[in-house]
C-alpha cells in the first residue's frame, strides 16, 4: 500500500475541520519513512495516525527486503578490503541495496507505532481510527492506548523505549517536554509538535523550549515551520535531541568495515 487516491479517501472520515494536519499527515509519514525509527510515539490520534502506521508497515517491509543483499554486501567486503577494490569500493557502495549501512540491519527491525489518545474531546476523529486501520490492515505494527496521560505512559511496552520520533498534538505538550522526554531517544529521536508559534497557548511551550535548548547546550536542535496561508492550526515544532548522538563518517573505509563486521559478528 501506497499513499495514493484510494489511501486518502480511506482516511476522509478522519479529517476534521479543526484538525490541520491534512498537510501535517504526510509529512510526518516521509519523516517516517526517512528516519526508520524502532517506535514511534502519537498523543492525540485521528488522521494523522494511518500515515505513522502505514509508513512503519512500508519501512518493515523494505528493511526485510534489504537483508539478504546486505549480508552479501557485508560478506564481500570482508573477503576484499574496501581500500583494495579496483575503484576504491565506489561500485560496492552502489551496489543493491545501494548506499546501503551495514550497521543499521545488525538489529531486528519491527516497528512499532504507539497511539495515545484518551478519546474525551468531542471534536477529534480518534475514536474512529481503529475502524480505519483495520479496513487498510493497519493494525499489526500499531499499539493502540485508549487512556489518560500519565497512565497511558505506563502501558508503553518497554521494548518500544525510547522513541525515535515522537508526535504530540495534544494540550498537554508542555507537560510532555516537562516531564515525559525522557521517552524520546537522546541518541537523534525528534520530538515534533503541533500550532505553537502563533497561538497564545503556545507562547509558554516556545519559551520553555528555548529555555531548554540554553540549559542543554549542545544536546537539542530546534527548528519550526509555518503554514502562513492558514489562521491557526499552521504549523509544527521539530526538537531533535542530540545528547548522545555522535556523527560518524560512513565512507571512511575503516569505519565501513566495521560497520560489516557488527552486522556478520554471529550471523555466519
Amino acid at each position: 500500500m501506497i499513499v495514493d487516491a484510494f489511501f486518502l479517501r480511506e482516511l476522509e472520515e478522519l479529517r476534521t475541520p479543526a484538525g490541520g494536519t491534512e498537510l501535517v499527515g504526510p509529512m510526518l509519514y516521509a519523516l517516517t519513512r526517512m528516519l526508520r525509527p524502532s517506535s514511534v510515539l502519537e498523543v492525540g490520534a485521528g488522521y494523522t495516525t494511518p500515515f505513522l502506521a502505514l509508513a512503519l508497515t512500508e519501512n518493515l517491509r523494505d528493511a526485510a527486503s534489504e537483508r539478504a543483499g546486505v549480508y552479501r554486501k557485508a560478506g564481500d567486503l570482508l573477503d576484499v578490503e574496501m581500500g583494495s577494490m579496483p575503484d576504491g569500493g565506489a561500485s560496492w557502495v552502489l551496489e543493491a541495496p545501494a548506499l546501503a549501512w551495514p550497521a543499521f540491519y545488525a538489529r531486528p527491525h519491527e516497528p512499532l507505532l504507539v497511539s495515545i489518545d484518551a478519546l474525551t474531546s468531542d471534536v477529534s476523529s480518534a475514536g474512529a481510527v481503529r475502524g480505519v486501520l483495520e479496513r487498510l490492515d493497519l493494525m499489526d505494527r500499531t499499539l493502540l492506548v485508549n487512556d489518560e496521560i500519565p497512565a497511558a505512559f505506563a502501558r508503553i511496552p518497554s521494548a518500544a523505549l525510547p522513541f525515535g520520533l515522537v508526535w504530540l498534538d495534544v494540550p498537554a505538550c508542555l507537560e510532555f517536554l516537562e516531564e515525559h522526554i525522557h521517552l524520546s531517544d537522546p541518541a537523534g529521536g525528534i520530538v515534533v509538535l503541533h500550532y505553537l508559534l502563533t497561538s497564545a497557548e503556545g507562547a509558554a511551550v516556545v519559551d520553555y523550549i528555548k529555555a531548554l535548548q540554553a540549559s542543554r547546550s549542545g544536546q537539542l536542535e530546534v527548528i519550526s515551520l509555518v503554514e502562513p496561508h492558514k489562521l491557526a492550526q499552521n504549523g509544527v515544532t521539530m526538537i531533535r535531541r542530540t545528547t548522545r548522538y555522535r556523527e560518524v563518517d560512513r565512507m571512511a573505509p575503516d569505519n565501513v568495515m566495521r560497520s560489516a563486521e557488527e552486522l556478520l559478528e554471529g550471523n555466519p
